[in-house]
């Protein structure tokens, strides 16, 4: 079973998502930054996951395993490699000046609880609204993405003023009002 889903989210509500995956038990969380090189911490529970990422940058992914993480790893891909058990990641779109990157969770999940993966992904996409307009900033074109889904903290912020980017390039998406 692979899932990909892809969303529009604040950093802080990927982060609640994880921690309550990670509270539901039997889960080792790592987290990923890449910047200025790989930094992989392994957590065990919802508080130190929140201690890790408090006070400082969102991490650019969240790794979630029913087995112990390998943290030797000196590049990403590797990284990857190493940990077999791996069964979902989050990768945090960044909040900037510029707006909000979209992100994506990946559910790679099999493992010993197929059940508990198709119930994280189901209950991940109740909470997500699907639609979105896809804006071309060169020439105005639009089109609606009905794939595009983003959460009540993402239409909170466009609804502000905030854009919802593209993981990359220069298009951007909007919350149609309805």
């Amino acid at each position: 079973m692979t899932t990909q889903i892809q969303l529009h989210a604040l950093p802080q509500e990927l982060l609640e998502l994880a921690s309550q995956l990670l509270a539901s038990g039997g889960l080792f969380a790592a987290v990923v930054r890449i910047w200025p090189e790989l930094l992989a911490e392994q957590v065990q529970n919802p508080a130190q996951l929140n201690e890790k990422v408090s006070g400082g940058e969102m991490p650019f992914r969240i790794c979630i395993s029913e087995t112990p993480f390998d943290l030797t790893a000196k590049k990403l891909q590797e990284f990857v490699e190493r940990n077999s058990g791996l069964c979902c990641f989050f990768d945090i779109g960044k909040l900037s000046g510029e707006g909000l990157r979209q992100s994506r969770i990946v559910v790679m999940g099999g493992g010993e609880d197929v059940k508990r993966w198709t119930r994280f992904v189901r209950e991940t996409k109740k909470i997500a609204h699907v639609g979105l307009w896809v804006v071309n900033p060169m020439d105005g074109a639009r089109g609606l993405s009905k794939t595009s889904r983003y959460t009540d903290g993402a239409a909170d912020y466009f609804k502000k003023g905030g854009k919802l980017l593209a993981v990359g390039g220069w298009n951007y998406c909007e919350v149609e009002d309805g």
